[in-house]
């Protein structure tokens, strides 16, 4: 029996839904890097952007912040969610030729693979790390997991739009096996906000995806803003290719 699965996870404000998706062992490991991707990566920040957890008691009380001892060694310090200073460390993706040149003009490729951290109030961090006796946050910048979120979403959006059975998706492996890498399917580009336009941002959520279709290799690269309204980097997927009419399949998200 096949699940539904979200475009866009659940997690992230999803609301529109993929029928007849994945079978029950796709649906465990999706979840698991979906989890790592949300709440690992993406929190604590994510928890502040409105979004109703799928559980009403899953949203945690409280965040870990470390200080680093003078013997080197670190200890972790609990700090209140609700005290918590809004930020969002976002995974950037370096862009190998093969993606860029899909890309539409005037996106500019992340150069390098790392990390893009949203967020709106400096000061009041480092206010709040004084005043629990740390000095940092720790930060997960898992892109595997990430990626393969990615992907998923990507895959699922093109078998929304285009239908079942009208892709030849590139993405399935990077979805369903741990092991396989995400270059070079992902990539990233980032939008520059100014220092004023940041310390104004009010934590929220507007999404969107789009695709480019290349006529010549017949390609689709998908387009994922996550939390546009953040400045948050855009994120692109090559994640299928247009199957002829006769090239008829029931597509599933993995086995």
């Amino acid at each position: 029996m096949l699940s539904k699965e979200h475009v866009i996870p659940m997690g992230l404000g999803g609301k529109y839904i993929l029928p007849n998706a994945s079978c029950e062992s796709c649906r465990q490991i999706t979840s698991a890097f979906e989890t790592i991707a949300l709440r690992h990566v993406l929190g604590p920040g994510r928890y502040q952007t409105g979004i109703k957890p799928k559980k009403k008691h899953s949203r945690p009380k409280s965040w870990p912040a470390h200080k680093v001892l003078p013997d080197g060694t670190k200890k972790k310090v609990q700090i209140p969610i609700d005290e918590l200073p809004f930020f969002m460390p976002f995974p950037t993706f370096k862009a190998f030729p093969v993606v860029s040149a899909l890309m539409p003009k005037g996106h500019k490729a992340t150069e390098k693979e790392g990390a893009l951290i949203v967020g709106n109030n400096p000061s009041y961090a480092e206010q709040t790390l004084k005043k629990y006796g740390a000095d940092h946050f720790p930060i997960r910048n898992d892109h595997h997991a990430f990626s393969r979120m990615l992907a998923k979403i990507a895959l699922s959006y093109c078998v929304k739009h285009f239908g079942y059975g009208c892709v030849l998706p590139l993405v399935g492996p990077l979805i369903v096996e741990p092991i396989v890498n995400y270059v070079p399917a992902v990539a990233s580009s980032e939008r520059v906000l100014k220092s004023t336009d940041r310390l104004s941002l009010k934590p929220g959520y507007n999404h969107a995806i789009a695709h480019h279709y290349n006529d010549k290799t017949k390609h689709i690269l998908v387009q994922i803003d996550l939390y546009k309204n953040l400045g948050a980097p855009t994120y692109y997927v090559m994640t299928a290719v247009k199957a002829k009419p006769h090239d008829y399949f029931m597509l599933t998200v993995g086995s």
